[in-house]
C-alpha cells in the first residue's frame, strides 16, 4: 500500500514537473528508488533490507542533480550521499551487531544495537540535531525532487528500521522498553 501511494504521488509530481519544465533525472531516480524500496520491504533478511533501502536513498539523490551542475550543487549532493551512506552503514552495523537471534546477547548489547539504529534513523530522517545535510539538500534541489529525497525514501528507511527493531530484538530477557521508545520517538 505504501509503494502504491508513493508511486501515485511521484507520478503526480512528475506530471506537474513536466508541465513546468520538468527534470530528466526524476523518473529514473523515482523508479530506481521505489524499486529498491520495494525490494527492501519484501526481503526477510534484515541486512539485505538495509542495503536495499540504502541503495534506494542513493538512487533518489540522482534527482537532485538537474540542470547545470555547479560545484555548490555537487557538494550538497555529495553531503546528502554521505549522510545516506553513513545512516545505511550504521543501520547495517546495528543489524549485524544483533544478528538474527538476539537471545544469546545481553540486554545491554541489544539496547546498544537498537540505539545505533535510532541514530541511523535520526540521521536519515533529518531529525533536529542532524538536520543540516537534509536541509541543505532540500534548499538546493529542484522542487520536484524534494518529495522523493526528503519524504518518500527516508520513510522507506524508517519502515525497514522500525520493522526490524520490533521483530528481531524481541526475545531478549532484559527490558528494552526505553530503547524501543527512543527509536519510536526518533521515527516520529
Amino acid at each position: 500500500l505504501w509503494l502504491i501511494a508513493a508511486a501515485v504521488a511521484l507520478l503526480a509530481v512528475e506530471l506537474v514537473g513536466r508541465v513546468h519544465g520538468g527534470q530528466r533525472n526524476l523518473p529514473f531516480a523515482a523508479l530506481g528508488g521505489l524499486g529498491a524500496a520495494a525490494v527492501a520491504l519484501t526481503v526477510t533478511d534484515g541486512a539485505a533490507a538495509v542495503l536495499a533501502v540504502t541503495a534506494a536513498g542513493c538512487l533518489g539523490l540522482v534527482a537532485t542533480l538537474g540542470g547545470p551542475i555547479t560545484m555548490p550543487t555537487l557538494r550538497v549532493s555529495a553531503d546528502g550521499l554521505r549522510s545516506v551512506a553513513v545512516a545505511g552503514a550504521a543501520a547495517l552495523l546495528a543489524v549485524a551487531w544483533i544478528g538474527d537471534d538476539a537471545i544469546f546477547l545481553s540486554s545491554g548489547a541489544v539496547a546498544a544495537g537498537v540505539l545505533l539504529l535510532a541514530a541511523a534513523l535520526a540521521l536519515r530522517l533529518g531529525a533536529v540535531p542532524l538536520h543540516v545535510p537534509l536541509a541543505r539538500l532540500v534548499e538546493t534541489a529542484r522542487l520536484v525532487a524534494v518529495p522523493l529525497v526528503a519524504a518518500w525514501l527516508p520513510a522507506a528507511f524508517a519502515i525497514v528500521g522500525l520493522g526490524w527493531a520490533q521483530l528481531v530484538p524481541a526475545p531478549v530477557a532484559g527490558d528494552l522498553a526505553g530503547a524501543r521508545l527512543i527509536v519510536a520517538l526518533v521515527a516520529v
